[in-house]
C-alpha cells in the first residue's frame, strides 16, 4: 500500500512540475538615450516603460517615444491596458511630477490645475487609472 501511494504521489508531483520556457527580448533604447527599463505589459505583448528620460511604448519590435507635457522635461510610462491606454507620470514646465495618460498619440494631464505632485501607477481594462498624490507632507491614494 505504501508503494502504491508513493507512486501516485510521484506521478502527481511530476505532472505539476511542468517546464516553462521564457524569451528575453532586447528592447533597445530611444534615440539620444542611454538606457531603458520595461515597467508594464498588456495581454497582446505591448510593453511600456522609460528610455533615459522619455516614456516609451514597444510594439511590433519597435520602440516609440510617447512624448512629453508641453514645456516638460521627462516622462515614465508605468502601465498599459488592452485598449493601449498608457498610465504614467511626466515632469511639467513647473518642474513637478504629474500623473498623465497617453491615448491616440497624445498625452493627457490627469487632474489639471492640481499643485500636488502625482503619479499614475496602474490602469484597468476599462481604463480606470490609480496612483497617488503627494503634497509635501502626506501621500494620498487616488483613482
Amino acid at each position: 500500500m505504501k508503494r502504491s501511494l508513493l507512486g501516485i504521489l510521484l506521478t502527481v508531483l511530476s505532472a505539476l512540475a511542468q517546464t516553462h520556457t521564457y524569451q528575453v527580448t532586447d528592447l533597445g533604447v530611444l534615440p539620444a538615450q542611454q538606457d531603458s527599463i520595461a515597467l508594464g505589459i498588456n495581454a497582446s505583448g505591448t510593453v511600456v516603460g522609460r528610455s533615459g528620460s522619455r516614456a516609451f511604448v514597444y510594439t511590433n519590435c519597435q520602440m516609440y517615444d510617447l512624448g512629453l507635457l508641453p514645456g516638460g522635461s521627462s516622462a515614465i510610462a508605468n502601465a498599459i491596458n488592452n485598449q493601449s491606454v498608457v498610465a504614467g507620470q511626466a515632469v511639467g514646465p513647473d518642474s513637478l511630477t504629474h500623473a498623465v495618460s497617453w491615448q491616440d498619440n497624445s498625452i493627457h494631464l490627469l487632474q489639471p490645475g492640481n499643485t500636488y505632485q502625482s503619479q499614475a501607477v496602474a490602469i484597468s481594462s476599462p481604463g480606470k487609472i490609480v496612483g497617488y498624490e503627494f503634497n509635501g507632507l502626506f501621500a494620498f491614494g487616488t483613482a
